[in-house]
């Protein structure tokens, strides 16, 4: 077996090196994390297309889009300060995961509550959702501060590494499923009730995780008063001299932007593209980014590694602009899958480069600070776009060649996407020594496919050149 096959098999193991204890630690942490991610898969698949069935309103499907994350980045931003004072990190986890998965369980009844067409169950809905969000952002700092604990650092890479590729696939397969199982109890068009079996499910499935965590021990943990350190309006006030700072502004908007377009892809499906009757490759299309995302993610880890954040960052945030233009051209199912792929593509290359570049930018000790109030800013961002979207949808006309007013949102979108890249391109530098310094050009002739295509172009040009 060669050496390429045989690292690519042990990736898909626990590390062998660990003891009796630690792998039996992996093991619970591991069906913890599968159980999230059935969870999410369920429920990611599943959310905006149920508020669709509910007649939600372009305000109720923004709100669903914005305010979720709203919450939970609030909930994250008082981290800093709880986490200092709570004795036991277990608890904490373990709460605010059932407390999760019972609001996405309790979600289930808002179909059934209220006149057919009234706007109770959309909004009943809305709030579930709402809390089932803050309730799983509350506990994400100390969960990580108690896994950093308990997993070795000798083989914390390699473990969350088979991690992430497990419950990647484990969410693609539940979000696919989910949506077979939709279309087979609804007979095709979806129905509140398939709806609500999903949620249920959804919910037992995270209290699965709550079960399995409560059997991993949890090491001493000293309880210390929180630190004198800047607070977060001081942390703004530093955005025009701030490296950082300038950084966690780039990342919110290119995540506000998106939120103004983001909530009305399901309508847009579903209604104009009539894939209510075929909910299954609703399903399919949903999930094309999740697939993307795991394809891609070794490559950016290679690209980060050998070239630096800042440039996989500003990459993927071009790829990134350019995600919604596709849609107001495109309407055949495989090409919408294509698109929903690349964008999932650009969104992994975003997602590890912005969360590696905290780590290299910050100190240790100001890292939970830190992550935090990117992930409160964000939030503030998506809110308030989020919102703008919600708006603008009612009132805005539908564009020559185009079949709906949600493919203007689209362009809307890509053309403030566009704005903030070239806004802040030049602005956020490499915050470490890049051993191999390269240009957007270099990383995307490195893509997998891309320079086989591009050796075998300069082949044909050099034998017509010859003729």
């Amino acid at each position: 077996m060669s050496t390429h096959h045989r690292s690519f098999l042990e990736g898909w193991h626990l590390p062998a090196e660990a003891d009796a204890p630690t792998r039996d630690v992996f093991r619970k942490t591991l069906y913890e994390g599968l159980c999230a991610v059935v969870m999410l898969g369920l429920v990611e698949t599943n959310a905006a297309a149920a508020m669709v069935g509910l007649n939600a309103t372009a305000m109720q499907l923004a709100l669903l889009g914005s305010a979720p994350l709203l919450l939970s980045a609030l909930a994250q931003l008082a981290t800093p300060y709880s986490a200092s004072f709570v004795p036991r990190r277990k608890h904490f986890v373990i709460g605010g995961i059932i407390l999760q998965g019972a609001m996405i369980a309790l979600a289930s009844v808002s179909g059934f509550i209220g006149k057919k067409g009234s706007p109770l169950g959309a909004n009943l809905f809305l709030a579930f959702f709402a809390l089932y969000a803050m309730s799983g952002g509350m506990g994400s700092g100390v969960w990580a501060s108690w896994m950093a604990d308990i997993v070795p650092q000798d083989v914390r890479g390699r473990f969350f590494a088979l991690r992430n590729r497990l419950v990647g696939v484990v969410q693609i397969i539940a979000g696919l499923s989910s949506g077979l199982i939709v279309t087979t109890i609804s007979g095709g068009r979806p129905l509140w009730g398939a709806f609500a079996a999903m949620f249920v499910m959804a919910g037992f499935t995270r209290f699965g995780s709550a079960w399995f965590l409560s059997r991993v021990h949890e090491p001493h943990q000293t309880v210390r008063p929180p630190a004198r350190d800047f607070t977060y309006v001081e942390f703004l006030r530093k955005t025009p001299t701030s490296n950082f700072a300038r950084f966690v502004l780039f990342v919110a908007l290119i995540h506000g932007t998106t939120a103004i377009s983001g909530p009305f892809f399901a309508p847009y499906f579903l209604k104009d593209l009539h894939l209510r009757e075929q909910y299954w490759l609703y399903a399919v299309i949903n999930n094309a980014g999740l697939i993307g995302t795991l394809v891609f993610l070794p490559f950016w880890g290679r690209m980060a590694d050998r070239h630096g954040n800042r440039i996989v960052l500003m990459f993927s945030a071009i790829g990134i602009a350019l995600t919604p233009l596709p849609y107001l051209f495109v309407h055949s199912a495989p090409l919408l899958w294509l698109a929903g792929f690349l964008g999932g593509v650009a969104w992994s290359g975003f997602g590890l480069s912005s969360f590696n570049y905290v780590f290299e930018a910050v100190t240790p000790p100001r890292r939970i600070r830190c992550f935090s109030y990117l992930g409160a800013t964000t939030g503030f961002a998506v809110f308030v776009l989020g919102m703008c979207g919600g708006l603008l949808v009612p009132h805005l006309p539908v564009l020559p060649y185009c079949i709906s007013k949600y493919q203007t949102i689209f362009a809307i979108s890509a053309a403030m996407r566009i704005a903030v890249v070239l806004s802040f391109i030049s602005v956020i530098r490499e915050v470490r020594t890049v051993v191999e310094p390269a240009d957007a050009l270099d990383i995307f002739f490195e893509m997998p496919g891309i320079r086989p295509a591009r050796d075998i172009t300069s082949n044909l040009f050099r034998a017509l050149r010859r003729m």
